[in-house]
């Protein structure tokens, strides 16, 4: 629905084909949850210290930039002026899945290569995870909340808050590049941060094949 009422307001109206604001809200959020799950991959390596994980979360990166095709697209109302975009993100998801199955596969032989002593002392430390359980629960449940009232607030401003600039009746391939850049660029920088206060005796093994 279009929201040509509130013109008084400095707002433009809205094309028929705009998206709602549930929907901006799981576009955001999936492209957010996308980035921590890159972070917590990431994270994954340096307490592990395995550097594979590393290579994992690196591979995800084409997919973070796929998600954020569909979402700039969706910011311009999808205008047949970028209509590449749709190629774009077909493109960079095909590269996604294969620089993730590459990583995955590296994953699977570093594990061959830790059978054995190391097997038995994740199992020890798997069990004692077990009794920090009921606490995390409840930082779980946070967490989710959080995310889910930052997905609305997030998509209530992409989509209202592009109704008071020029830019999505604009639609260009250099503005709707930068802005995929952009935020890939972000999502990358939030995923790569490497944890504080690391466990004694946590130490990066080596990254062979």
């Amino acid at each position: 629905a279009g929201l040509g009422e509130l013109g008084g307001l400095g707002l433009v109206g809205e094309p028929s084909n705009a998206l709602s604001l549930p929907t901006w809200a799981i576009h955001v959020s999936s492209v957010a949850e996308w980035s921590v799950a890159m972070g917590l991959v990431w994270r994954y390596a340096s307490l592990t210290g395995d550097p594979r994980w590393k290579g994992l979360a690196v591979g995800m990166s084409p997919l973070l930039a796929g998600g954020l095709c569909a979402c700039t697209w969706h910011f311009f109302y999808n205008a047949p002026e970028i209509d590449g975009l749709v190629l774009l993100q077909a493109a960079l998801t095909a590269v996604g899945n294969a620089t993730m199955g590459i990583a995955a596969y590296r994953l699977f032989r570093g594990q061959e290569e830790r059978e054995g002593g190391e097997r038995d002392a994740q199992m020890e430390q798997e069990q004692m995870d077990e009794q920090e359980q009921p606490a995390e629960g409840g930082q779980t449940a946070a967490f989710l909340s959080k995310l889910v009232i930052s997905s609305f607030a997030a998509g209530a401003v992409v989509k209202y808050g592009s109704l008071a600039i020029p830019l999505p009746q604009d639609p260009s391939y250099f503005a709707a590049l930068a802005i995929i850049g952009g935020f890939t660029t972000i999502g990358m920088a939030y995923a790569v941060q490497e944890p504080h206060g690391l466990p004694s005796g946590v130490q990066e093994q080596g990254g062979g094949d």
